[in-house]
């Protein structure tokens, strides 16, 4: 069953089509075994055949969209530096990769622009927007002009805990969807907690921590609200089979592999 609130997107897109359901996301690339969102954790999802991949983006300061998560370079680079404040240049000079294990070392910073060029349409994409303003910082324009550019409309999904880059998005672009994130995490606003996001900004998918995603909420945002429902991050592979019995229609894995053998989610373009 197609959830509605999908309707209004082309059959094209891969988020209606029925054949590549569940969708398997890899978070970060293949985060378990190489540092996240680097070329190497993408490329690990591609050399096992991992349909698709999550990732995080930033708009530098002189206009670059980045992937990387977190907002200042201190975890994965140890320098205190926020990602918005520099130039891609300067972005360019951290080691991201010997944080997580020396055969990384070296490993750099890449743009949207570059993965897109790397992997094009080998996998379908979900794009979090890394946004903390209640307006357009230009960070969703930015990226739907890269995807747009790239012929990739039907292979993403523009996703963030803060509903506002959703809206600008939507405004951009009437056909990439949109997902709202959301966990009881204490670092999320107590509004959005239980994805009250989806309300403002429209968004006719949810990303749950799976921890929410229970058998009730599935089926009522599924049949009722008529939203497709992918929980994030399952690791486990009870879990993960529990999330699908109930009828999710996807999942995000720092570890995919597991996901691809025990589930047998093995559908790729």
């Amino acid at each position: 069953m197609k959830p509605y609130a999908l309707a209004q997107f082309s059959e094209e897109h891969f988020i209606n089509q029925q054949a590549l359901r569940p969708f398997l996301f890899g978070h970060r690339g293949y985060s378990s075994r190489a540092p996240e969102n680097t070329m190497s954790a993408f490329r690990l999802c591609a050399d096992l055949h991992i349909p698709g991949i999550e990732l995080d983006v930033h708009l530098t300061k002189d206009g670059e969209i980045v992937v990387i998560h977190d907002h200042n370079l201190k975890r994965t680079a140890g320098i205190e530096a926020v990602v918005e404040a520099c130039r891609l240049d300067d972005l360019r000079r951290a080691d991201i990769g010997s944080w997580f294990s020396p055969e990384f070392t070296g490993e750099l910073i890449i743009t949207l622009q570059e993965l897109f060029e790397t992997f094009s349409d080998r996998f379908y994409y979900d794009i979090e927007l890394k946004d903390e303003t209640r307006g357009d910082s230009g960070l969703a324009s930015a990226v739907v002009d890269v995807i747009e550019k790239s012929g990739l409309e039907m292979r993403c999904i523009l996703s963030s805990f803060n509903p506002f880059p959703l809206i600008a998005a939507r405004k951009r672009s009437k056909s990439i969807p949109t997902a709202i994130i959301y966990s009881n995490d204490k670092a999320v606003p107590g509004i959005l907690r239980r994805g009250f996001g989806k309300v403002i900004a429209s968004t006719p998918i949810l990303k749950p921590d799976f921890h929410q995603a229970s058998s009730f909420a599935t089926a009522w945002y599924r049949r009722v609200e008529g939203r497709a429902v992918i929980p994030w991050t399952v690791d486990d592979p009870a879990s993960g089979k529990m999330l699908l019995h109930r009828g999710v229609d996807g999942l995000i894995t720092n570890d995919p592999e597991i996901q691809l053998k025990d589930f047998g989610v093995e559908r790729v373009f």
